[in-house]
């Protein structure tokens, strides 16, 4: 089932008068009809939060009621978790964060979130990563993937400086890219890691990681790092 604009905005409505009820049961009505996870995630959770995240940018609302209703979100997403994990596994490691500087995670765990449907295993971070530590992850982990949110345009240049480092040090690491702070630009500063990727929507994140393998990943290796 597809959702539609009024759906999506009495969704929002609901969000920012703190109805959770009312979300859960908007949800349930989408879930009774079949609606796949990434289309409620993709069609109503993001395009909610960008909606209330543009409206408290420009002071039309406040800053509790954009926290409230990434909450609300965020509480509806843990109660969808058990239907995202599949059956059956696979050996592929992703470590998800939100820049440095970044207090927004709600993006970062809807990417951890699409690599778990896919049977990834997803090492999520969550908001305001310190870079040192994203780097002592990684080397613990070892992933084939590196994901990176961010929702906040005037966080560029902590993206930038972080990609900088990761590329320097795991230089045949991949690096995803993605989140509402794109919409303001960017991507052209992206293009100047050839091993990072901007991803534009959920959609083709599920297919990049539903396409991958272990063997088309062989040389994602962060064994050469310092």
């Amino acid at each position: 089932m597809r959702i539609d604009e009024l759906g999506l905005n009495r969704f929002c409505e609901a969000l920012m008068a703190g109805q959770r009820g009312r979300c859960a049961a908007m949800l349930d009505h989408y879930i009774s009809r079949r609606t796949p996870v990434l289309d409620l995630y993709e069609q109503l959770f993001q395009p909610a939060l960008y909606r209330i995240g543009e409206l408290w940018e420009t002071n039309q609302i406040s800053v509790a009621t954009e926290h409230m209703a990434t909450a609300i979100v965020e509480g509806l997403m843990n109660e969808l978790y058990p239907r995202l994990l599949p059956r059956q596994r696979r050996a592929l490691r992703a470590v998800i964060a939100s820049v440095e500087g970044e207090l927004h995670q709600v993006g970062a765990k809807m990417v951890a979130d699409i690599f778990e449907m896919n049977g990834w295993d997803a090492h999520y971070l969550g908001a305001n990563m310190p870079l040192s530590e994203l780097l002592r992850m990684i080397q613990q982990v070892q992933p084939h993937v590196v994901g990176l949110s961010l929702s906040v345009y005037f966080h560029m240049n902590l993206l930038v400086k972080a990609l900088d480092v990761l590329h320097s040090r795991f230089p045949k690491l991949i690096l995803l890219v993605g989140g509402q702070g794109f919409s303001r630009g960017g991507a052209a500063i992206i293009d100047k890691f050839p091993n990072a990727r901007l991803i534009d929507s959920l959609h083709q994140l599920n297919e990049f990681a539903a396409q991958y393998t272990p063997e088309d990943l062989e040389s994602a290796d962060t064994k050469g790092a310092s």
